[in-house]
């Protein structure tokens, strides 16, 4: 079975000690402008290192990045999507993060 849809999936994350209502100007801004485009567009604000589980160490944070992109990106799938591309936003001090999960 071919997906209905393609998807561009885009995931935002927040700075240390933060939490994902960081992110969501961000993510509003990006839904209001793939909706003038006709984009299908799915933006995601990670949640899984928020916190104080923003100090566990960038190794860690990262995995847990990691599990939260595939896990969304089967979702997606799941649902009928396919995923042909996502991105990875982040806030400063999240670098090291963004570049481990990559």
């Amino acid at each position: 079975m071919l997906p209905s849809t393609t998807t561009h999936v885009v995931f935002l994350l927040h700075g240390l000690w933060g939490n994902p209502t960081h992110m969501y100007t961000l993510r509003d801004a990006l839904n209001a402008r793939a909706d003038a485009l006709d984009c299908n567009l799915l933006v995601v604000c990670c949640k899984s290192y928020q916190r104080s589980k923003s100090f566990d160490g960038v190794d860690i944070c990262a995995d847990r990045v990691i599990h939260e992109i595939t896990d969304r990106i089967t979702e997606t799938r799941k649902s009928g999507s396919f995923v042909q591309k996502f991105s990875i936003l982040g806030q400063v001090l999240i670098a090291p993060i963004v570049t481990a999960a990559i």
